[in-house]
């Protein structure tokens, strides 16, 4: 598990074991990203629902994403 704290932003990436099969390998990771939706406004909701994240309430959300967990931060924090 990979975590980072970005001062609002924090992104916990799950690592699956290692794949049976090409399929599975192709697979992207899994994230967990939770921020302070008080202070970042709906710009970091906007990107998430735009990379068709699901949101089960509040500031946290979960998707699949094809970037490392340090570039998805950067995208966000701009």
């Amino acid at each position: 598990m990979l975590e980072n704290d970005l001062g609002q932003v924090t992104i916990v990436s799950a690592r699956a074991h290692r794949a049976s099969s090409a399929k599975e390998e192709s697979r992207m990771p899994a994230y967990m990203i939770c921020y302070d939706n008080q202070n970042e406004g709906d710009a970091v909701g906007e990107q998430l629902r735009e990379w068709k994240c699901v949101r089960p309430f509040g500031a946290l959300w979960f998707g699949n994403l094809n970037s490392d967990a340090l570039t998805i931060r950067e995208i966000l924090r701009t």
